[in-house]
């Protein structure tokens, strides 16, 4: 709450959207019946998407999308903002920040006050997971591509921010279809058709979401498949090239190839000696190269 980029703001008719100070804006939730408790429990920032329900008023936090797409943020705190609204019968006091967008003018209720905070919220998501599902695309074209060698370090950090994206929706679904089942006076249930329309795309992204982290785990256990393939590969010819030497190394240590000895053996004995290390030697290399060794 001591943020100093958040901003403390009050929305009621006629006047609509205002800012005010911070001292004001706690002043003004207490007379709407805030519990202290509650009240301190919005000062503290980095909370999920929630709703706290209050006698004569609802406490909404919603998280929403920065937008920073394709950093190699590790925190939800990295990626989101947080909005926090105290919303009465004929007002709501707001926490924000980033700031809000410009309302529409037919925002007349607070209930239609959350309703286009919480259709900013999900909007905010569609460009990002648009964004996301390119990358892993070209990512899995890479991946199942025979001659392709594909570094997993991309592929760690879309999967990780494939998992900050579905920590910002699916507490969001969760918030929407709180509402849809609740009963409160400062709800508007006029538009709950509204409200579902919203629930029914945070599902539908949420099951998107789903969908892509199924594709990059499938991905990464290509990307690890052809790794070991490929260090199978090599392992293959270092053991190919080894046992080429092997003959050479056990004739070569069996008679200890003493100069002075082959010159007092007849003058064929170290042709023969190398005419019999080449014949295993090619007879190895034939026979790796026909079982594919290289």
């Amino acid at each position: 709450m001591n943020s100093p980029h958040c901003n403390t703001s009050i929305w009621r008719l006629p006047t609509g959207l205002q800012e005010i100070p911070l001292d004001d804006w706690e002043q003004e939730a207490r007379q709407l019946g805030i519990p202290e408790a509650t009240l301190e429990r919005s000062r503290e920032r980095d909370q999920r998407s929630r709703l706290v329900l209050c006698d004569s008023a609802l406490l909404v936090t919603l998280r929403l999308w920065s937008g920073l797409t394709g950093t190699d943020a590790d925190d939800l705190e990295d990626v989101t903002r947080e909005w926090d609204l105290f919303i009465g019968a004929d007002i709501v006091l707001l926490h924000t920040d980033p700031p809000l967008p410009v309302l529409p003018p037919s925002v007349q209720t607070p209930s239609q006050l959350l309703f286009t905070l919480l259709d900013e919220c999900i909007d905010l998501c569609y460009p990002a997971m648009d964004r996301l599902d390119e990358q892993i695309d070209a990512l899995e074209l890479a991946a199942y591509d025979p001659l392709g060698m594909v570094d997993i370090g991309p592929a760690l950090r879309l999967k990780k921010q494939l998992l900050l994206l579905r920590q910002t929706v699916a507490p969001l679904r969760d918030l929407v279809n709180q509402l849809l089942r609740l009963q409160h006076r400062v709800l508007d249930s006029q538009l709950t058709p509204q409200l579902q329309d919203i629930f029914d795309r945070c599902l539908r992204l949420t099951e998107q979401i789903d969908l892509h982290r199924d594709i990059l785990s499938g991905v990464l256990e290509a990307i690890m498949a052809q790794t070991s393939n490929r260090l199978n590969q090599q392992m293959k010819r270092l053991t190919a090239i080894a046992a080429l030497a092997l003959p050479i190394t056990a004739i070569t240590g069996f008679f200890g190839m003493n100069i002075g000895h082959f010159e007092q053996a007849p003058s064929w004995s170290l042709w023969a000696a190398m005419g019999v290390m080449g014949l295993a030697s090619g007879t190895a290399l034939v026979y790796f190269r026909r079982r594919g060794y290289w």
